[in-house]
Protein backbone atom coordinates (compact mmCIF):
# COMPACT_ATOMS: atom_id res chain seq x y z
CA UNK A 1 0.00 0.00 0.00
CA UNK A 2 1.06 3.38 -0.49
CA UNK A 3 1.43 6.29 1.72
CA UNK A 4 -1.07 8.27 0.13
CA UNK A 5 -3.52 5.69 -0.47
CA UNK A 6 -2.91 4.17 3.31
CA UNK A 7 -3.64 8.06 4.49
CA UNK A 8 -6.73 8.83 2.20
CA UNK A 9 -8.09 5.52 3.55
CA UNK A 10 -8.18 6.63 6.73
CA UNK A 11 -4.92 4.95 8.42
CA UNK A 12 -2.99 6.28 11.07
CA UNK A 13 0.70 6.44 9.73
CA UNK A 14 3.71 5.87 12.21
CA UNK A 15 7.24 5.15 12.15
CA UNK A 16 9.29 2.56 13.22
CA UNK A 17 12.98 2.56 13.79
CA UNK A 18 16.00 1.67 16.37
CA UNK A 19 18.67 4.29 18.48
CA UNK A 20 21.28 3.90 21.15
CA UNK A 21 19.71 3.68 25.13
CA UNK A 22 22.09 6.48 25.79
CA UNK A 23 21.09 8.74 23.09
CA UNK A 24 17.20 7.86 23.76
CA UNK A 25 17.53 8.52 27.19
CA UNK A 26 19.07 12.10 26.84
CA UNK A 27 15.75 12.63 24.25
CA UNK A 28 14.04 11.72 27.45
CA UNK A 29 15.49 13.88 29.74
CA UNK A 30 15.66 17.23 27.39
CA UNK A 31 11.83 16.24 26.37
CA UNK A 32 11.09 16.14 29.82
CA UNK A 33 12.16 19.34 30.77
CA UNK A 34 11.36 21.08 26.69
CA UNK A 35 8.57 18.58 26.01
CA UNK A 36 8.91 21.25 22.53
CA UNK A 37 12.23 21.16 21.54
CA UNK A 38 13.44 19.35 18.91
CA UNK A 39 15.97 16.49 19.17
CA UNK A 40 18.13 15.76 15.94
CA UNK A 41 19.41 12.55 15.12
CA UNK A 42 21.17 10.95 12.12
CA UNK A 43 20.36 7.88 9.66
CA UNK A 44 22.67 5.91 7.36
CA UNK A 45 19.68 5.60 5.30
CA UNK A 46 17.45 8.47 3.43
CA UNK A 47 13.99 8.66 4.62
CA UNK A 48 12.48 9.72 1.76
CA UNK A 49 8.78 7.82 2.68
CA UNK A 50 9.04 9.46 5.94
CA UNK A 51 9.76 12.74 4.27
CA UNK A 52 6.64 12.61 2.05
CA UNK A 53 4.34 11.45 4.91
CA UNK A 54 5.26 14.12 7.11
CA UNK A 55 4.41 16.58 4.07
CA UNK A 56 1.41 14.90 4.37
CA UNK A 57 0.37 14.76 8.07
CA UNK A 58 2.21 16.11 10.65
CA UNK A 59 3.54 15.30 13.27
CA UNK A 60 3.87 11.51 12.81
CA UNK A 61 4.43 9.32 15.67
CA UNK A 62 7.68 7.90 16.02
CA UNK A 63 8.46 4.41 17.80
CA UNK A 64 11.81 3.26 18.78
CA UNK A 65 13.18 0.06 19.58
CA UNK A 66 16.52 -0.05 21.90
CA UNK A 67 19.75 -0.88 19.94
CA UNK A 68 21.18 -4.23 21.47
CA UNK A 69 17.81 -4.39 23.76
CA UNK A 70 15.63 -6.56 22.02
CA UNK A 71 12.84 -6.28 19.86
CA UNK A 72 10.75 -4.27 22.12
CA UNK A 73 9.80 -0.72 21.45
CA UNK A 74 10.44 1.25 24.61
CA UNK A 75 10.15 5.18 23.12
CA UNK A 76 7.55 7.38 21.46
CA UNK A 77 7.84 10.49 20.21
CA UNK A 78 6.54 13.23 17.15
CA UNK A 79 8.43 13.20 13.95
CA UNK A 80 8.93 16.69 12.96
CA UNK A 81 11.08 16.62 10.34
CA UNK A 82 13.01 14.66 8.03
CA UNK A 83 15.55 15.96 5.62
CA UNK A 84 17.04 13.39 3.50
CA UNK A 85 21.00 13.82 2.00
CA UNK A 86 21.10 17.12 4.49
CA UNK A 87 24.31 19.18 3.75
CA UNK A 88 26.73 20.98 6.05
CA UNK A 89 26.13 24.85 5.13
CA UNK A 90 22.33 24.64 4.42
CA UNK A 91 20.90 26.77 7.21
CA UNK A 92 17.77 24.14 8.37
CA UNK A 93 20.68 21.66 8.48
CA UNK A 94 22.87 24.00 10.99
CA UNK A 95 19.71 24.61 13.00
CA UNK A 96 19.33 21.25 13.84
CA UNK A 97 21.86 20.22 14.43
CA UNK A 98 23.04 22.83 16.56
CA UNK A 99 19.98 21.79 18.99
CA UNK A 100 21.85 18.11 19.29
CA UNK A 101 22.04 16.98 22.65
CA UNK A 102 25.23 16.28 24.85
CA UNK A 103 25.51 12.24 23.83
CA UNK A 104 24.99 13.72 19.96
CA UNK A 105 26.42 17.31 19.61
CA UNK A 106 30.24 15.15 17.97
CA UNK A 107 28.08 13.26 15.53
CA UNK A 108 27.82 16.01 12.61
CA UNK A 109 26.71 14.58 9.79
CA UNK A 110 28.72 11.26 10.37
CA UNK A 111 31.71 12.93 8.15
CA UNK A 112 34.23 10.79 9.18
CA UNK A 113 32.55 7.55 8.99
CA UNK A 114 32.00 5.44 6.04
CA UNK A 115 28.90 6.11 5.65
CA UNK A 116 27.51 9.85 6.21
CA UNK A 117 24.14 10.43 7.33
CA UNK A 118 21.70 10.28 4.70
CA UNK A 119 19.08 11.77 6.58
CA UNK A 120 18.73 14.18 9.96
CA UNK A 121 15.58 13.91 11.46
CA UNK A 122 14.02 15.68 14.78
CA UNK A 123 11.74 14.96 17.27
CA UNK A 124 10.08 15.97 20.34
CA UNK A 125 7.36 15.01 23.05
CA UNK A 126 10.12 11.90 24.01
CA UNK A 127 8.20 8.99 26.05
CA UNK A 128 9.28 5.90 27.35
CA UNK A 129 6.68 3.29 26.97
CA UNK A 130 5.10 2.45 30.23
CA UNK A 131 4.64 -1.30 29.28
CA UNK A 132 6.71 -1.67 26.55
CA UNK A 133 5.79 -3.90 23.72
CA UNK A 134 7.09 -6.31 20.97
CA UNK A 135 8.17 -4.78 17.74
CA UNK A 136 6.19 -7.55 15.67
CA UNK A 137 3.00 -6.02 16.53
CA UNK A 138 3.42 -3.15 14.27
CA UNK A 139 2.47 -3.33 10.85
CA UNK A 140 4.52 -2.55 7.99
CA UNK A 141 2.70 0.10 5.89
CA UNK A 142 4.43 -1.39 2.62
CA UNK A 143 2.54 -5.30 2.85
CA UNK A 144 0.84 -5.40 6.02
CA UNK A 145 2.98 -7.72 7.61
CA UNK A 146 4.24 -7.28 11.11
CA UNK A 147 8.01 -5.85 11.55
CA UNK A 148 10.36 -9.18 11.62
CA UNK A 149 11.84 -9.61 15.19
CA UNK A 150 15.52 -9.17 13.80
CA UNK A 151 14.54 -6.21 11.52
CA UNK A 152 17.89 -4.04 11.22
CA UNK A 153 18.80 -0.09 11.81
CA UNK A 154 16.66 1.67 9.06
CA UNK A 155 12.91 2.66 9.77
CA UNK A 156 9.48 1.44 8.14
CA UNK A 157 6.64 3.12 7.96
CA UNK A 158 4.24 1.37 10.08
CA UNK A 159 0.19 1.60 11.16
CA UNK A 160 -0.15 3.22 14.28
CA UNK A 161 -1.21 1.26 17.23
Amino acid sequence: MTIAKAIREGARVAVFTRNHKRHLDEAFRVSSAEPERLIPFRAAKGWSSAAKLLQQSSPVDIYFAVVDSGPLIQYVAKLRRVLVDPQRGQPETEQLLELSTSTTQHEGLWETDKKPARTLYAINQVERVPQPFPMTELIKVSDDQPISSDYGYSYTLVHAP
